[in-house]
């Protein structure tokens, strides 16, 4: 079982459970459907990545298609045409610009592969055939979750445990099949061992700096009434 990583809740996210905006999946794991909730309980600021910079359909249907602090990568061989970044704003936008869309049914799915182990994940999306299959870090197994409940809506997990990656599964009847659609995608991720060292050692280099400026003013002193 992997070291759990300490995660501060806030207030937000009390509230957030009682009001029935978050439910908890395990032990560690918050799930969101309400954005404003979601940005509230990770208690930073929180910028979401978006599709708007692709300015052609492009294809992560049979190879990964990196997206810098996330990438996508089919699972199985979907029907052609399908698992795409679509650029223009066609019926299936979430949000009126371009947006990942995915197919799914019981032999294929999409995973979503953190660059960086995430404590928290969120976007919005348009599909209500899908669960989320939440894969912490150094597990095999994933924890479940079921998916939105209605044809729209937000989704955000917040996790006391690294997440390594989340694949999305098709829920719906078996020989059945859906597109599902998203965009808006944020994250959080673990801050990394090597920045936190840098961070350490300024620290303590600025500690001892200060110091030796103490220690010489003192010095200094002595000298001048000698």
């Amino acid at each position: 079982m992997p070291k759990r990583y300490a995660y501060s809740f806030t207030l937000a996210t009390l509230v957030a459970l009682a009001v029935g905006f978050a439910f908890q999946a395990d032990a560690g794991l918050l799930v969101f459907n309400d954005r404003d909730s979601w940005q509230a309980a990770l208690g930073s600021a929180n910028t979401p990545y978006t599709f708007n910079g692709f300015t052609a359909d492009q294809s992560f249907a049979t190879s990964t298609l990196n997206f810098g602090s996330f990438s996508l990568k089919s699972k199985g061989i979907p029907p052609a045409g399908s698992n795409k970044i679509v650029a223009d704003s066609s019926d299936g936008t979430v949000n009126g610009t371009a947006f990942a869309s995915m197919f799914l049914d019981k032999t294929r799915s999409v995973e979503l592969d953190f660059t960086n182990p995430a404590l928290a994940f969120g976007a919005e999306f348009l599909g209500n055939t899908m669960n989320f299959g939440v894969f912490l870090h150094g597990d095999r197994a994933p924890v479940f979750i079921a998916g939105p409940a209605t044809s729209q809506q937000y989704f955000g997990v917040i996790s006391t445990s690294p997440i390594d990656r989340i694949e999305f599964l098709y829920s719906g009847p078996q020989g059945g099949s859906d597109i599902v659609n998203f965009d808006d995608v944020g994250i959080s991720s673990v801050p990394e061992p090597s920045s936190l060292m840098v961070l350490g050692v300024m620290a303590a280099l600025f500690a001892t700096y200060s110091c030796w400026r103490l220690r010489r003013g003192k010095v200094d002193v002595g000298q001048v009434h000698s």
